[in-house]
C-alpha cells in the first residue's frame, strides 16, 4: 500500500468511534429551544455542552454487500430525535447517503467516495479505541510531534445555513458528508460545532477549515493518535468576519 493510502486509511480508522448513549447523560433543555429557534443567541458553555452532548451518542457500524460498503452512522440531535444516516459506497467511488430523522427519510447521490478507505474499514477486525476522544484542546508538550496529513476546506452559504438552523445537526452532518466525503463519526463532530457557530452568530456564510495531524512520540517516532484542528470563520451579509471558533479533538487511528 502506498504511503499516501496509509495514511488516508488511518485517517478514517479513527473515526469508527462506539460512545455510549445519550440516555445516560440528560439532555439540556436549552438545545432542544435552540434547535427550533432561529434567532436565539446560546453561550459559550452551552456551544461547548452541544458538541459534547452529540459526541456521546454517537455509535457507527460497517458492512459489506456484495461489492458495496455501507457505513451506518446513528446519533441523537440537539432536539432529541434519533438521527441514521446510511451511506453506501461502489467500488467507482459513487454512492447514496439515506439520511432518516423523526421517520422522514432523505435521498443524496454521493461521488468521489473513497471506496479503499471504506473497504479497510468494513474489513477491520475491530473498531479502533479512543484515547481519551478529547474535543477542545491540542495535544501539546515536548514529548509529542504533529506531522501534517491533509487540509480540507468547505464553505455554508446562507441558504444551508437556514436548512442547518432548522434540522440540527442532522443537516450538518449530510452536508459534510457530501461535500467534504467525511466519515460519519468526524462528520458529526465538525457538524455539531458547525450548529453551535450557526445558534450563536447566525451567519450568513461560514467557512470550514480543517488541518489533520499524526501525533507521533518524539523519542522514537512512534504513532500515538490523529489530530484533528478545525477553524470556522463566522461572516456577516457584508461579508465582515463575526467570530472564529477553534477546535481540536483527537482519536486514535491503528
Amino acid at each position: 500500500m502506498k504511503d499516501v493510502s496509509r495514511r488516508e486509511f488511518l485517517k478514517t480508522l479513527c473515526l469508527g468511534i462506539t460512545v455510549a448513549a445519550l440516555q445516560n447523560l440528560p439532555m439540556t433543555t436549552a438545545f432542544a429551544d435552540s434547535a427550533i429557534s432561529k434567532t436565539k443567541i446560546i453561550s459559550k458553555s452551552d456551544r461547548e455542552n452541544l458538541v459534547a452532548t452529540v459526541a456521546r451518542t454517537v455509535q457507527v457500524s460497517y458492512k459489506i454487500d456484495k461489492n458495496t460498503i455501507i457505513e451506518v452512522t446513528r446519533f441523537t440531535d440537539i432536539d432529541g430525535q434519533n438521527v441514521t444516516l446510511n451511506r453506501s459506497v461502489k467500488e467507482d467511488g459513487t454512492g447514496e447517503l439515506v439520511y432518516t430523522k423523526a421517520q422522514k427519510t432523505k435521498k443524496s447521490k454521493l461521488t468521489n467516495q473513497s471506496y479503499d478507505v471504506f473497504l479497510k474499514l468494513a474489513t477491520s477486525k475491530s473498531m479502533p479505541q479512543t484515547r481519551g476522544a478529547n474535543v477542545g484542546s491540542d495535544v501539546t508538550g515536548s514529548q509529542y510531534k504533529h506531522i501534517f496529513v491533509s487540509n480540507l476546506s468547505y464553505t455554508i452559504d446562507n441558504t444551508a445555513i437556514a436548512q442547518i438552523k432548522i434540522g440540527g445537526v442532522e443537516t450538518a452532518a449530510s452536508l459534510l458528508i457530501t461535500g467534504l466525503h467525511l466519515p460519519g463519526s468526524t462528520a458529526v463532530t465538525v457538524g455539531s460545532f458547525l450548529v453551535s457557530v450557526v445558534l450563536a452568530t447566525s451567519p450568513s456564510k461560514v467557512v470550514i477549515n480543517q488541518s489533520l495531524y499524526e501525533v507521533h512520540f518524539a523519542y522514537d517516532n512512534s504513532y500515538y493518535t490523529h489530530c484533528y484542528h478545525d477553524i470556522l470563520y463566522s461572516y456577516d451579509s457584508g461579508g465582515h468576519l463575526m467570530d472564529t471558533t477553534k477546535s481540536y479533538h483527537q482519536a486514535v487511528g491503528g
